[in-house]
């Protein structure tokens, strides 16, 4: 699986058309399930929602099975379906119009109490599976936040073949963290440290090091505001469609507006700090060459390795 923050999910197609019998047992389904659920009977009503969907693909069914997560506290799980009924109405045809816009207000509506984690995956498989917080990643969810309930939130990363990898990072709610995580690669133990002739954090070392922690910043001050920025068109693009927004939402157009050029600031940043970074660090390196002309100097494989990942 590639990074998922940077894959995009296809809109679903709309609902197929069932047998006259699948019609009237899905729409059975249904009633039986707005019975329980008007009676808050919520666990009950899910079990009816998702048995109907599963007969008729209705943006109408789904929408409930969303409430029902809602109202029994699955706030995380909720908010995807109600993405995914955003999406799923969009191209069900205008008598799902309506609910577009409420799956998108009751979605906005739990996003200050979430989590909202953005995972990167620089070295991951084509068959690796994603987990966050107990959410399956699949392909709908790719390049979206992923929704989690405030406090300590795992993330796994999982292939055929390898050893799986978790990363725990905490949030409360309304946040929006980053995640990088890959699955391990092999290191020099202590016995294979480079003999350098000399001292390991010199004056060029440590200003490529400072360099490199500034280009670092930088990019995930670019990551995180790129994210907000794409996530705040987006709403609007669901809101006003291919036309101008109208006056009641300025104030989300300058936010997005702000948020790009924090981001473009950042990737500024990110990329002068990596640059210094790497230039201070080949200019020691060539020093140290320098030092050492009148001695031995011996590499085994393995023995000396420079990696990054963004």
């Amino acid at each position: 699986m590639g990074a998922p923050d940077v894959a995009r999910a296809q809109p679903k197609p709309p609902p197929p058309a069932a047998a006259s019998g699948d019609m009237a047992q899905a729409k059975a389904r249904f009633d039986k399930g707005k019975t329980l659920y008007n009676a808050k009977n919520f666990a009950d009503a899910l079990v009816e929602f998702r048995a109907s969907y599963s007969l008729y693909k209705s943006p109408n069914s789904h929408f409930f099975v969303a409430n029902c997560l809602r109202d029994l506290g699955r706030l995380a799980e909720a908010h995807v379906e109600y993405d995914r009924v955003a999406a799923e109405a969009r191209t069900a045809g205008e008598q799902y119009a309506g609910a577009v816009d409420a799956a998108i207000a009751e979605r906005d509506a739990l996003t200050p109490k979430l989590v909202m984690v953005n995972v990167t995956t620089p070295g991951s498989q084509t068959d690796s599976t994603l987990n966050v917080g107990g959410i399956d990643v699949t392909s709908d969810l790719w390049g979206k936040p992923i929704p989690a309930m405030p406090g300590s939130v795992e993330v796994k990363l999982s292939a055929p073949g390898k050893t799986p990898v978790t990363q725990t990072v905490t949030g409360a709610a309304g946040e929006t963290k980053m995640v990088t995580i890959d699955f391990a690669s092999e290191t020099p133990g202590d016995g294979d440290a480079p003999s350098g002739g000399g001292k390991m954090f010199t004056p060029l070392r440590i200003g490529a090091i400072a360099a490199a922690g500034v280009g670092v910043a930088g990019m995930i001050l670019f990551a995180v505001e790129g994210s907000a920025s794409q996530a705040t068109y987006d709403r609007l693009v669901e809101r006003c469609g291919s036309g101008p927004c109208p006056q009641a939402y300025a104030a989300d157009v300058d936010k997005g507006q702000t948020q790009q050029i924090v981001a473009n600031v950042g990737l500024v940043l990110g990329v002068a700090g990596l640059a210094a970074g790497a230039t201070l660090f080949v200019l020691d390196l060539k020093k140290r060459k320098s030092d050492a002309a009148q001695t031995t100097l011996l590499l085994g494989p393995g023995s000396f390795g420079v990696r990054g990942t963004f």
